[in-house]
C-alpha cells in the first residue's frame, strides 16, 4: 500500500522555517506519509536538508502584482502539483492559498488552507481585497477545512464567506513549543526597554511606535526603544524611505534588521510591543509571552485575545495619543509589578498557545482525511 503524501506550500522557505518547523517535525517522523515542500527559495531550504521529505522550488514573486508574473507562477505551480500528485495540501499565505484552491478545479486532492491573518488588502479594501474575497466565498467552499487563528476570521468565513462553519478550524496560532522558552523574568526597577519585532510595513503600525515612542522619551528620558526588522522598498505596504530614515537617526530608538533568533533580544527587554492594525496571532507576541514579557499591543484581532487585564495594556489601532498612552502607564511599574505580568503572560501561553493543540488539530485533520 502506497504512502499518502502531504504537500505543504508557502511564498518562501523563511516562512517554514521559522513558523511550521515544529509542525513539520511532527509530519516527517510518521512513517504514514510521504512529505513534500513547495515553496520560493531564499536561502532557508537548507534548514530541511536532514529532514525525511522533498523540497521543490517555486518561481514566484511574493509581492508582485503583474499579472504575467502571476500566471507564470501559477503555471509553474500546477506542473509542481501534477508532478507531485500530493493527496493532502496544506497552504500557507495567501497566493499559495489562492492558487491551490485554483487547482483544486482540476485536480483531486484533499485542500487545507490556513489563513494566517486576513492581512494589508482585508484592511485597505483595495481591488486586490475585493479579488482575495471572490476566491475566499466561491472557492474555498470546496476546501477539505481551512484553517484561522483568531475568532474574528472565524466569524468573518461563517457569515461574509458563507463556508460551513464544521469546516473552519480554530488554531493557537503557529503554536509555541515551550520547551524551547525559558523565561528569565528579567526587568529593570522600572519599565524602561520596550520591543518591537515586524515587518516594516504600515499595518504593524510601525508610524505610530516612532511617533508615540518619541513622545513617551520626552517625559522620560531613561527609555530606550528597540525596533528589529526588514525594510522593503517593493512592497507596496512598506512603510516609507523618509520614515525608515527617521527611525535609523532617531536617538531613542535602536533599530537592528531582522535576525534569525530573537528569543535573547526579548529576554533583555522589560515589555513587548506590537501596535498591529490586524494580525492572524502574532508570532513575536507568543514568543515575547512565552519568555514571561509584559504586553502593550492593539485592540484588534490576532492581538486582543493574547492581552488580559493582568499581562498588559491594549491601545486604540491607529492612534499615537492611546500608544504613547499605554507605554507611559507601563513605564511607571516596578519590578514586583512586570514580575507578576510576566508570570501572567507565561500562564496564558501555556493555558492556550502551546505546540501540542496545535499538532493535535491537525493530526485529527489528517486522522480523518
Amino acid at each position: 500500500m502506497r504512502k499518502k503524501k502531504i504537500l505543504l506550500i508557502s511564498n518562501l522557505y523563511w516562512n517554514f522555517a521559522n513558523f511550521r518547523k515544529d509542525l513539520i517535525d511532527n509530519l516527517t517522523h510518521s512513517k504514514k506519509f510521504d512529505v513534500f515542500m513547495i515553496a520560493k527559495e531564499d536561502g532557508y531550504s537548507k534548514k530541511f536538508k536532514n529532514h525525511n521529505l522533498k523540497l521543490y522550488k517555486w518561481y514566484i514573486n511574493e509581492n508582485s502584482l503583474n499579472i504575467l508574473k502571476e500566471l507564470f507562477a501559477l503555471i509553474h505551480l500546477s506542473y509542481l502539483f501534477l508532478k507531485i500528485r500530493p493527496d493532502f495540501v496544506f497552504s500557507f499565505t495567501s497566493k499559495p492559498n489562492i492558487y491551490s484552491s485554483i487547482l483544486l478545479l482540476f485536480l483531486n486532492f484533499k485542500f487545507c488552507p490556513n489563513i494566517t491573518g486576513l492581512g494589508s488588502y482585508f484592511i485597505n479594501k483595495s481591488f486586490v481585497n475585493k479579488i482575495y474575497n471572490y476566491f475566499y466565498k466561491n472557492f474555498f467552499k470546496r476546501a477539505h477545512c481551512v484553517f484561522v487563528q483568531n475568532y474574528k476570521d472565524k466569524k468573518t468565513f461563517k457569515d461574509k464567506y458563507k463556508l460551513d462553519p464544521k469546516k473552519i478550524i480554530l488554531l493557537p496560532g503557529s503554536g509555541i513549543n515551550l520547551n524551547k522558552f525559558s523565561p528569565k523574568y528579567k526587568f529593570n526597577s522600572y519599565c524602561i526597554n520596550f520591543l518591537l519585532v515586524a515587518r516594516l510595513i504600515k499595518d504593524k503600525g510601525i508610524q505610530e511606535f516612532y511617533e508615540a515612542s518619541s513622545i513617551a522619551y520626552k517625559t522620560n528620558k531613561k527609555l530606550k526603544f528597540f525596533l528589529i526588522g526588514d525594510f522593503n522598498k517593493n512592497n507596496k505596504n512598506s512603510i516609507s524611505i523618509d520614515l525608515f530614515q527617521k527611525i535609523k537617526k532617531a536617538k531613542h530608538i535602536k533599530f537592528k534588521s531582522f535576525k534569525k533568533n530573537i528569543s535573547s533580544e526579548i529576554n533583555n527587554m522589560d515589555c513587548v510591543v506590537l501596535p498591529s492594525y490586524r494580525e492572524g496571532k502574532s508570532r513575536f507576541l507568543l514568543e515575547g509571552l512565552a519568555l514571561g514579557k509584559p504586553l502593550i499591543t492593539s485592540n484588534v484581532p490576532g492581538c486582543e485575545e493574547l492581552c488580559t487585564n493582568f499581562n498588559g495594556y491594549k491601545c486604540k489601532p491607529m492612534s499615537v495619543q492611546s500608544l504613547s498612552g499605554a507605554i507611559i502607564k507601563m513605564s511607571k511599574l516596578k519590578k514586583k509589578q512586570l514580575i507578576e505580568m510576566g508570570k501572567q503572560s507565561r500562564s496564558l501561553i501555556e493555558n492556550k498557545y502551546d505546540l501540542k493543540y496545535l499538532l493535535n488539530q491537525y493530526n485529527n485533520v489528517i486522522n480523518l482525511m
